[in-house]
């Protein structure tokens, strides 16, 4: 639709109807229109924009900033602007363009030379930041233990119910539906990692078993460990077609399964049992553990084991990966990420939540953590976002794409009491 600039005062009685300057589709404007008592400024893409009524007067002066793309893209709103003292300056003009009535009986656009109220407008930016619906299930509340994505992209949900008496397997559906395939008495699984169409199972009696996906009560146990600690994270991949477990216990102990024995791969003092660690393995095969009470990440590849340590102040909490690079997370808000040479680099400065997890997404990441807290790295802003409080203590340890939505789980509590799952949707900032 063209834009139309609707001159009063040009002629008497009369209208002069001005068309825009030639751009391209998907175009805007930003507007600068001389008043007596200083210039009013507005904001219009081509597409949407009819009109507009100037004031009267043979000395109407328009100053206009072209874009070749939306207002949209440049975050800036539409209608009318105001100059704000921590705003940001307008970005360079595809155009630098005016109109003038005292020039001409049939006034046309120029190319504006010479300074312009535009150049120093300052104008808050929308922000780029998501926001979040969310929605709680209708689960009982619990401990989340696990949240495991399944081949087919449903949800594999491990959790303890109140009082602790039992655990219990969900299969999280694609629209949200729980339904509950197993229960467990003795020995709980406490941590699991699917691998095809089975899922592998760590307990608190540092057992290891297996159950076909699709028949999650009937389990198979792998022969007992030399070390038989609480198994807090497992992961899980095929060798040869043999199934290839590596375990990590609460005081970073380190075992592997190769399909047919159990090798130690670092031995160490329990006393500083911990049910909050990171375990990560890579494509390649490289495995990277973390556990509080050292400020390091242990790397193993090929049997070797080798601590690198960090620079941060925090202990080690998770591990995970952001763009595609090994990522930790620490308490008091720090974030690592390792480097192409091996160094593990502090990613930005600290947040204001214990890191627990985090997730990428389109243009950023999601950092989950203390008093139920999600933060959101915006690309496009070059850092954090506002907080997400979900408005309930304990933490997030969790979270996992579900189709449209991620789902976020830990240990949320009111009052001691564990509440349910939360299901995030993002929508646009």
């Amino acid at each position: 639709m063209a834009l139309l600039l609707a001159l009063t005062g040009c002629t008497e009685g009369g209208v002069v109807y001005v068309s825009p300057p030639s751009l391209g589709a998907g175009s805007s404007l930003v507007f600068a229109v001389a008043e007596p008592g200083g210039p009013r400024f507005f904001a219009a893409d081509l597409d949407t924009f009819t009109r507009e009524q100037l004031p009267e007067g043979e000395g109407t002066r328009v100053e206009v900033f072209a874009y070749d793309v939306p207002l949209e893209a440049l975050r800036i709103p539409k209608g009318p602007l105001t100059d704000s003292l921590t705003g940001t300056a307008l970005p360079t003009p595809a155009r630098r363009l005016r109109l003038s009535l005292s020039e001409a009986a049939s006034p046309g656009w120029v190319e504006l030379e010479g300074p312009s109220p535009l150049d120093t407008l300052r104008v808050d930016l929308i922000s780029p930041c998501r926001s979040f619906d969310v929605v709680t299930t209708s689960l009982e509340p619990g401990r989340t233990l696990f949240l495991e994505p399944m081949p087919d992209g449903r949800l594999l949900h491990g959790r303890v119910a109140y009082g602790g008496a039992s655990a219990e397997l969900s299969v999280i559906e694609l629209d949200g539906e729980i339904e509950r395939v197993a229960e467990f008495t003795s020995p709980q699984p406490i941590s699991a990692r699917v691998l095809g169409e089975h899922v592998w199972m760590g307990s608190s009696a540092g057992q290891v078993s297996s159950a076909p996906l699709a028949e999650l009560t009937r389990t198979s146990t792998l022969p007992p460990s030399p070390l038989p600690h609480i198994v807090r994270r497992l992961v899980a991949r095929s060798v040869d077609g043999q199934p290839v477990i590596t375990t990590l216990s609460g005081g970073g102990a380190l075992q592997r399964f190769d399909g047919q024995t159990w090798t130690t791969l670092r031995e160490t003092p329990e006393s500083a049992e911990s049910d909050q660690v990171g375990l990560l393995q890579l494509e390649d095969g490289e495995i990277l553990a973390a556990v509080p009470h050292r400020r390091v990440v242990t790397r193993e590849r090929d049997g070797v084991v080798a601590d690198q340590p960090l620079a941060g102040s925090g202990a080690p909490l998770a591990l995970g990966l952001i763009r595609g690079r090994p990522a930790v997370g620490l308490t008091r808000g720090e974030l690592f990420v390792r480097q192409t040479d091996g160094d593990w680099q502090a990613l930005v400065p600290p947040v204001r939540v214990d890191i627990q997890t985090f997730l990428d997404i389109e243009g950023g990441f999601l950092v989950g953590g203390g008093d139920s807290t999600i933060m959101e790295w915006n690309d496009e802003l070059g850092g954090f976002c506002d907080p997400l409080p979900l408005e309930v203590g304990g933490s997030i340890e969790f979270l996992q794409p579900l189709g449209d939505v991620i789902v976020a789980a830990g240990r949320a509590v009111r009052g001691g009491i564990p509440l349910p799952l939360r299901f995030l949707r993002l929508r646009p900032g």
